[in-house]
């Protein structure tokens, strides 16, 4: 007769021999003990399907019904987790108003208060950050949507260095140190202006008073600077936020040169007046040269 407690025995028995063997004695127990069942190893050996697929994986991010319908097609294949539709409808509810049936500029008295605030710069003075950035010159903050590399005159593109305000250039060149936020180029400035300005016509509204879009104005009508025909400017009986004219920013107005070593445009299909108005036409094209 073998006895279970017998050591010998023990000794032969596998642990689950001797575990099963005393779950099946009758020992009295009050309760019943369970075990889960062992885990398997699933390798591609045994299990051969675990390799194959049934479907292709989604790899599209889905949109919201609100980015589908606020975003037009040119957009569809860019990200903008920084942009919010309902932001958007705030801020213009917070920058446009019906238009005045009245209004007159020459009557609004913070017109020239305005004028005050921002500065003006010359053609020679803007030329000069229309280069991409070199030594401790900063990018555009836009970087690759710079407006720069959408020029169709460029092969490649280029991302021109930040724009700076004379006044803003001169605390640099006194300090070395460049304002805390990144500013657009001057490509990119002009072409943020010329949206608010359409997006307010196309809405047949105006700007609220207390709303200004431009920080810098263009010198027109001297010789050797712009044209006012080729600059924008609030009509006289709607306030659109411009005090003084700015060139409108036209894609195809730029051509492609090299200055001083470094990739940049001219403004070579924007004429210059040579001599004042009503002498003679009084335009000519840029120089293409490069400076």
């Amino acid at each position: 007769m073998v006895y279970l407690h017998d050591p010998y025995f023990i000794k032969k028995m596998s642990f689950e021999d001797q575990f099963d063997a005393e779950m099946s004695s009758a020992s009295g127990h009050g309760f019943a003990i369970t075990r889960q069942k062992k885990k398997r190893k699933i390798e591609a050996e045994t299990y051969p399907e675990i390799l194959e697929m049934s479907g292709e994986f989604d790899k599209e991010v889905p949109k919201t019904v609100v980015q589908k319908h606020f975003f037009n097609r040119e957009n569809e294949g860019a990200l903008y987790k920084h942009v919010s539709p309902w932001d958007h409808a705030f801020v213009t509810a917070m920058m446009q108003r019906p238009q005045i049936p009245t209004y007159n500029m020459n009557d609004n008295q913070n017109v020239d208060k305005y004028r005050d605030t921002i500065e003006g710069v010359t053609r020679e003075y803007e030329e000069r950050f229309m280069v991409e950035a070199s030594g401790d010159q900063r990018q555009c903050c836009m970087e690759e949507e710079c407006e720069g590399k959408f020029i169709s005159q460029a092969p490649s593109g280029v991302v021109l260095r930040e724009f700076l305000l004379p006044s803003q250039l001169k605390a640099y060149e006194e300090t070395k140190r460049y304002p805390i936020q990144r500013a657009p180029c001057i490509l990119c400035k002009r072409l943020e202006i010329a949206q608010l300005l359409v997006s307010v016509r196309a809405a047949g509204k105006g700007m609220r008073e207390d709303c200004i879009v431009q920080d810098y104005y263009n010198f027109v009508d001297i010789p050797g600077e712009y044209r006012l025909e080729d600059c924008l400017l609030s009509k006289k009986t709607v306030w659109e936020g411009i005090v003084s004219p700015v060139v409108l920013h036209v894609r195809n107005a730029y051509k492609f040169v090299m200055k001083n070593g470094k990739r940049g445009y001219t403004q070579w299909k924007m004429p210059f007046l040579t001599l004042l108005p009503g002498n003679s036409s009084g335009t000519s094209h840029s120089s293409t040269s490069g400076n």
